[in-house]
């Protein structure tokens, strides 16, 4: 009686236990099931991405109708303030952003700072700062006078608000963005070990021609995607979650003076100048690092994978989309015809200059083309120039010419003999 009582308790002890187990089982197959709700609800999905995109150029999702962003604020202040700043300022934080035609603006800024004498942010010694980790004091290389603030970073670096301990209070952060799709292809045919490692091919025609098998296993927790707000400090996840990529768009009105738009890259220079109180001979350039095999009209040519680049990159399109609007509300301030006049008077003097001091644009490998003016990295799939002979002698000239790793070597040795 006892043995069959003793059976009957365990049997129920069973059974109490096999409920709990079941009702556990179900609580946590539920909470994962509403988590995992949760995470499909922040992401832009491709059904959700042209209702988010429509509503986003709307300008429901950023603007507040009733105020301003702070950007477009700093711009009615500068030029239509009642104090105007004349004197040339000198401090300047570039985010140097990857393939935005980035390179070139960095060479202006870099030939500006050399000319007047002025203290860069620089590596140990590489042409970037830390990337891609964020940016942190310890990266910048100091020499004997440890204390002062820098006037100028131009380099490759992830941007953090630690970057502004280093440089001069009053300093102008500017940035330089670019059509997200043709960035995001730029960095495919260019940074190939990128490619392989996010989408298992570095061949951009092999992608194009079959971006849904490519795309198919793509890790989203890695900087496979929306490669610019990377560069500007998000975490790859949250740069697919829309309210963090508003967030980010704020911090960035916040923080930044002027956001450039590599397809306006002239107009880009002109508003550039007049925010530093620079001249035309300061703003002067040769476009560099030009990959020579060009993939245009993608949106024609391969429409599939343009639609599906688009959603890959759909935080970048975002922040985009605002800035390429904030950037015609900036010109709107500062005047369309006004604007006119000046791209017409920066024309004449880049004529000019490209007369005095270029013999020919060739490909980087080119055996005519010396040291100085090409590019270190995949020298045969990027532009350089040969000089003229009058070029040769030009200071202008030849600081215009040379590339990003042999001026930073020059600037280093010039800080280092000068400082120390």
């Amino acid at each position: 009686m006892n043995e069959i009582t003793g059976k009957s308790k365990m049997r129920n002890c069973c059974s109490i236990l096999n409920r709990y187990f079941k009702v556990l089982l179900a609580i946590l197959l539920l909470t994962l099931i509403v988590q995992l709700a949760m995470f499909k609800k922040s992401m832009f999905s491709s059904q959700e991405y042209s209702a988010n995109l429509a509503t986003f150029r709307d300008g429901h999702l950023i603007e507040n109708p009733s105020q301003e962003s702070p950007i477009l604020q700093k711009w009615r202040l500068k030029l239509h303030g009642h104090y105007q700043e004349r004197k040339p300022l000198d401090s300047i934080y570039f985010l140097k952003i990857h393939k935005t035609g980035s390179t070139t603006l960095q060479g202006i800024i870099m030939r500006y700072g050399d000319t007047r004498n002025l203290t860069f942010g620089l590596h140990y010694g590489l042409a970037s700062l830390g990337y891609p980790k964020p940016f942190q004091k310890s990266f910048v290389r100091r020499f004997k006078d440890n204390t002062s603030r820098l006037d100028i970073i131009c380099h490759h670096l992830r941007h953090s608000d630690e970057v502004f301990e280093v440089l001069k209070p009053k300093v102008k952060a500017v940035t330089l963005i670019r059509n997200p799709t043709y960035s995001f292809i730029s960095a495919f045919k260019y940074y190939q070990a990128w490619s392989r490692r996010c989408f298992g091919t570095g061949n951009i025609d092999a992608f194009l021609s079959e971006p849904d098998r490519y795309t198919r296993a793509i890790n989203y927790s890695r900087a496979c995607q929306n490669k610019q707000l990377f560069d500007l400090g998000m975490q790859p996840n949250n740069s697919r979650n829309i309210v963090e990529v508003i967030n980010k768009i704020h911090e960035i009105d916040r923080t930044f003076h002027l956001v450039m738009i590599s397809e306006y890259f002239k107009e880009s220079l002109i508003l550039l100048k007049h925010l530093m109180n620079w001249s035309f001979h300061d703003i002067i350039y040769f476009s560099k690092n030009v990959q020579n095999k060009k993939t245009d009209q993608v949106d024609k040519t391969h429409p599939r994978a343009y639609k599906i680049i688009k959603e890959l990159n759909s935080g970048d399109e975002f922040m985009y989309q605002y800035y390429n609007r904030t950037f015609w509300k900036i010109i709107d301030i500062f005047g369309r015809d006004k604007m006119d006049r000046e791209l017409a008077e920066f024309n004449v003097l880049q004529d000019e200059m490209e007369a005095v001091c270029i013999e020919d644009e060739v490909e980087g490998r080119d055996k005519n083309v010396e040291p100085q003016y090409k590019a270190v990295y995949l020298t045969n799939r990027v532009n350089a120039y040969i000089l003229t002979e009058e070029g040769k002698n030009n200071e202008t000239c030849r600081q215009m010419l040379m590339y990003e790793v042999q001026y930073t070597n020059h600037l280093r040795k010039k800080m280092r003999e000068t400082i120390m």
